[in-house]
């Protein structure tokens, strides 16, 4: 796992394997230092005009709240952890495969391509109620976003630097797909 990943409904987060590293996150961006597992962190580097995402209170089972409109509803974040787990690789996306409608997104999918990968996309585009809800799902503000063996990877810089450095292909043999 990355350690880059945000929390994610208890799977990826909660100071579990792959939660970041107390003290490696870097405003810069660039290497922020090892997750628990001794891996390296790549922390990209956050503009200075976004606002962070706002901080949820925590509902009743300890997930996110839906009290108030802030969370997402439970059987959405249900449909998404099924949708994640049951595709070795995902590509949530602006447009869809045979058209990005971002440059992004078409990034992603060249690179995914040319990984021979199998993947399944879904855009964003056609579903708001999804777009919105990834946000807070993988704790990452931007898409594309890339989930592979049902966690996830990262956007498309993170995929990219994955890609060059032959990290992506590791992965991919790592979870079985290649």
């Amino acid at each position: 796992m990355r350690g880059t990943r945000g929390a994610r409904g208890g799977r990826a987060g909660g100071g579990g394997a792959g939660a970041r590293a107390a003290g490696t996150r870097r405003g810069a961006g660039g290497w922020g230092g090892r997750d628990p597992g001794g891996r390296p962190v790549r922390v990209p580097a956050a503009p200075a005009s976004r606002a962070p995402l706002p901080v949820r209170a925590a509902g009743p089972d300890g997930g996110p709240s839906t009290e108030g409109g802030l969370g997402m509803k439970p059987e959405l974040k249900e449909m998404l952890d099924q949708f994640v787990g049951s595709n070795p690789v995902v590509l949530f996306m602006k447009g869809t495969k045979d058209a990005p409608r971002c440059g992004f997104s078409n990034t992603a999918v060249q690179i995914l391509r040319s990984s021979r990968v199998e993947f399944e996309a879904l855009d964003v585009l056609e579903f708001p109620e999804v777009r919105s809800a990834m946000k807070e799902y993988s704790q990452w503000p931007t898409f594309p976003q890339v989930y592979i063996g049902g966690e996830f990877f990262g956007g498309c810089d993170i995929l990219m630097a994955a890609y060059e450095s032959g990290e992506l292909q590791e992965t991919l043999e790592r979870v079985g797909l290649e």
